[in-house]
Parts: C-alpha cells; sequence; structure tokens
C-alpha cells in the first residue's frame, strides 16, 4: 500500500511541476505525432526531443516552439493560427462561394473554384 501511495505521488508531483506553457507544447506535440503527415524520421525525432525539453516561460515562446515542429510535422504549409485570425476566416469562408461545375456544350464543363483560403498573411507568400 505504501508503493502505490509514494507512486501515486510521485506521479502527480511531476503531471504538477509543468507549467501551462509546457502542458500545451506537450499536448500540440502528441497530436503532430498522431497525426503529422511527416511526423516520422530523425528530423521529426530531434524536433520533438528538442521541442519537449523546452521550458517556455510566455505563450508567444510555447507557440514559436510548436510553429517550428509543425514545419516538420505537417509540412512548409503547417502553422498554428491565432485564435482571432482563425474566427475571421471562418466568417470568411462561410461567405465565399462554394466551388461549382457548369456543362457548357458539347462535353466542355466550368469549373469554379473559390478563392485561396489561408490568411491574408500566408496569402502573400
Amino acid at each position: 500500500m505504501k508503493r502505490i501511495s509514494t507512486l501515486l505521488l510521485t506521479i502527480l508531483s511531476v503531471i504538477s511541476c509543468s507549467s501551462p506553457n509546457q502542458t500545451y507544447v506537450r499536448d500540440a506535440i502528441q497530436q503532430m505525432d498522431r497525426k503529422g503527415l511527416y511526423a516520422e524520421g530523425e528530423a521529426w525525432e530531434a524536433m520533438k526531443k528538442e521541442a519537449l525539453s523546452q521550458d517556455p516561460e510566455t505563450l508567444e515562446e510555447a507557440q514559436e516552439i510548436i510553429n517550428k515542429a509543425a514545419k516538420i510535422a505537417g509540412g512548409k504549409h503547417s502553422y498554428l493560427m491565432p485564435a482571432d485570425k482563425a474566427q475571421a476566416r471562418e466568417k470568411r469562408s462561410n461567405e465565399e462561394v462554394s466551388p461549382s461545375v457548369t456543362m457548357i456544350e458539347d462535353g466542355i464543363c466550368m469549373i469554379h473554384l473559390p478563392a485561396f483560403a489561408g490568411d491574408d498573411e500566408n496569402c502573400l507568400r
């Protein structure tokens, strides 16, 4: 019984030692590790180790770590989008026209695709 209590206390103390920013980075790395298209190989393992070993003091530092990791796990088009930009993008995308296909004649069709769906900053790249 004493062993179990000691083990539980050790686990709880390790968990409680993580700062909110470390937890944020850890959770993001776990998601990328499971779902990232390129989250494998030496480059990813090195990035994951680097990201998890850091102790970001601010939210901005944590986001920089996550963005750096996202470039490796998800490729060049992966990045962390702030909530306000994501909400603005969602609002714009709800107003946009959906893709459509119109048959013109003799097997010829016209395809209309909506505009680029990224944020303004990435559109300029």
